[in-house]
């Protein structure tokens, strides 16, 4: 079984630092690696769709995006980017 990876009061996970979205992409590609499990991405605040989009096309095993932020689907079908499942 591989490790967990648990948030912790620095990790980019943490509401505060999606303004890191680099360090939340390499977040998620780290617990991508970690399993070959389909990955689930939460968006939530102001994620980006790019920071989406950079996610479904690095990680191999992110195949869903659980919109929580609605501004990231509304936002992907106005600037003409494919939705993550196509």
């Amino acid at each position: 079984m591989p490790p967990r990876m648990a948030p912790t009061p620095s990790s980019p996970c943490r509401r505060r630092a999606y303004r890191d979205e680099k360090a939340l992409l390499t977040y998620y590609q780290q617990v991508g690696k970690m399993t070959d499990l389909p990955l689930v991405m939460q968006t939530q605040d102001q994620m980006s769709v790019d920071l989406v989009v950079q996610a479904y096309k690095t990680i191999p095993n992110c195949r869903t995006v659980k919109d929580e932020a609605a501004a990231v689907a509304a936002s992907a079908a106005c600037d003409g980017n494919p939705a993550p499942d196509q």
